[in-house]
């Protein structure tokens, strides 16, 4: 995934599992907006050093970290914002 520079996310997204852009550290996405999500599990965006806004996690309830792991956004060095809904209900293990 190293090579992947784009990508379009539908707002029909209810959950991106584990690992789904893990490494991808050219992947130019400046501002996340996923109005339909409800869960993200772990280290989805890990190293993605370009993703610098997370504006819109739409009605999450789960964003998933074993024991163990380095969480989901994980060495994004240039994300800045991260705004959490008022419908989280787990942030971790």
């Amino acid at each position: 995934c190293k090579k992947l520079k784009t990508i379009n996310f539908p707002e029909s997204i209810t959950d991106i599992l584990a690992c789904a852009f893990d490494n991808c550290n050219n992947l130019e996405i400046e501002s996340l907006s996923l109005p339909n999500l409800t869960s993200l599990s772990d280290s989805v965006f890990r190293n993605c050093y370009k993703l610098k806004r997370v504006t819109n996690l739409g009605n999450i309830t789960n964003i998933l970290a074993p024991e163990g792991s380095k969480g989901v956004f994980y060495n994004c060095t240039n994300l800045k914002v991260v705004m959490l809904p008022a419908t989280l209900e787990t942030l971790g293990s």
